[in-house]
């Protein structure tokens, strides 16, 4: 930005009320500062990468997953820069860097290690906080459903349903001693679970108390009845594609309707109100551009 001339500094001067919120991968200050940077090198820099997939395999790769963490941030740097700007009236730069953003979503890891000198590793499906945790079979064809024991009382409620009796002795009401046996309780678990249907599945263990839901393919979110009377999903006349339902925004302002308000545009068909209503160019300029093939 600065090789724009768009730095702070130089779009800032006269102008002391103004915010510049500046997201880059590592931060606008460093040895590093002036390195381009992609989400996917942000997750290895942070140490997200050694921390995913399961032991004894590479590391799976989650993308640019700095790219949804640091927007999070920002928002709130914003929020916090407006608040400071009407207390004092005046604006301020905002450097973000990805990197440091999500170093902090894995920051129990970074304490754990800091305080207690243990190194976090790949874990798979495995969880702290609960046993059995993961992804079982159930019919179909690569059907799965996730199950996640918490609490003792979930345990019970599970051991009533599902036949695990060779752990169903009150000393595996601990989350421990429950982890420890979690190979053979997933393989008990995996083969109850693959004789039934999954929504009926579902059903009858959230039924329960136990917190269960069927991984759902991408083309099964068009008919979830949860998005649709939450009016995620709002439809449109596109005028080359026909009806078509678009994504509205996933927060709901009450007293307003979500977007969007109209079917994704063609491709020009912008062209003439951007130039005339916008830009204030001449009815007849914008025609002479398209006849000499300008707009094409």
């Amino acid at each position: 930005m600065a090789k724009l001339g768009l730095d702070y500094a130089t779009v800032s001067a006269g102008r002391p009320e103004l915010i510049m919120l500046s997201a880059s991968l590592l931060g606008q200050s460093g040895p590093m500062a002036d390195f381009a940077g992609f989400g996917q090198q942000g997750v290895g820099l942070a140490g997200i990468s050694t921390v995913t997939g399961w032991p004894g395999r590479r590391p799976i790769n989650l993308g640019a997953y700095t790219d949804v963490v640091a927007p999070k941030y920002g928002i709130a740097a914003l929020a916090a820069a407006v608040h400071r700007r009407r207390q004092t009236g005046r604006g301020v730069h905002l450097d973000l860097a990805q990197v440091e953003a999500s170093i902090r979503f894995i920051e129990p890891l970074v304490l754990d290690q800091t305080v207690n000198g243990r190194t976090a590793t790949p874990v798979g499906l495995d969880s702290p906080v609960a046993a059995p945790h993961g992804a079982y079979p159930v019919a179909g064809h690569r059907r799965w459903i996730a199950v996640a024991v918490e609490t003792p009382e979930q345990w019970r409620a599970l051991c009533g349903m599902a036949p695990l009796s060779d752990f169903s002795g009150p000393e595996f009401d601990e989350l421990e001693r429950r982890r420890a046996s979690a190979d053979g309780i997933d393989a008990a678990l995996s083969e109850w679970t693959k004789k039934h249907d999954g929504a009926a599945l579902e059903a009858r263990l959230c039924g329960a108390g136990i917190p269960a839901a069927v991984v759902a393919r991408t083309s099964e979110a068009a008919a979830d009845d949860q998005l649709w009377q939450r009016g995620f999903f709002v439809a449109h006349d596109h005028p080359a594609m026909g009806p078509c339902h678009y994504e509205a925004q996933p927060t709901a302002f009450a007293g307003s309707a979500s977007g969007p308000h109209a079917p994704a545009p063609c491709l020009g068909q912008h062209t003439d109100h951007v130039l005339v209503d916008l830009l204030g160019y001449p009815a007849a300029e914008v025609a002479a551009l398209r006849a000499a093939g300008a707009l094409d």
